[in-house]
């Protein structure tokens, strides 16, 4: 089962996923990880614990399974391609609508790994359908919601 709703990678190579499709590049879920804070303190000889002195967010990890399909393998293939491509840019905006509710995320070139690791089974190809897990590195705070 998949999630009911949509992401649009624009940018010079724009790409849309939603779900369900039946070819193209289908959004299986999502998800934002928690907030992560780089945090610079000092810390003194007759003082207990630390100070802080500032507090920045890092970089948000957003990540993002999906299932390139087609009505053969090569069409599947294709449709790797584009995604590939779509978040190979070096920025972009991730609009993510899900149910009405929309967030927008400033992103970086995503890390992608096959669910099934680096093997196509026959399995794979004769449903003509690839599964991915992307992880998108974001702007922290997001571009607006």
């Amino acid at each position: 089962m998949a999630v009911d709703g949509t992401l649009t990678f624009s940018g010079p190579t724009p790409l849309v996923v939603t779900s369900p499709v039946a070819a193209g590049v289908e959004l299986i879920d999502w998800g934002v990880a928690g907030r992560s804070w780089r945090r610079r303190t000092v810390e003194g000889a007759y003082q207990h614990g630390s100070a802080l002195v500032t507090a920045t967010l890092a970089d948000a990890q957003i990540t993002v399974r999906v299932r390139c399909k087609g009505g053969s393998w090569a069409d599947a293939c294709v449709h790797r391609d584009l995604l590939f491509a779509a978040v190979a840019q070096r920025s972009y905006t991730l609009t993510c609508d899900v149910e009405g509710v929309v967030d927008v995320w400033a992103c970086q070139p995503a890390d992608i790994v096959p669910i099934a690791g680096n093997v196509i089974g026959p399995e794979w190809v004769e449903l003509a359908e690839q599964e991915y897990v992307l992880t998108i590195p974001a702007y922290p705070v997001e571009v607006s919601s």
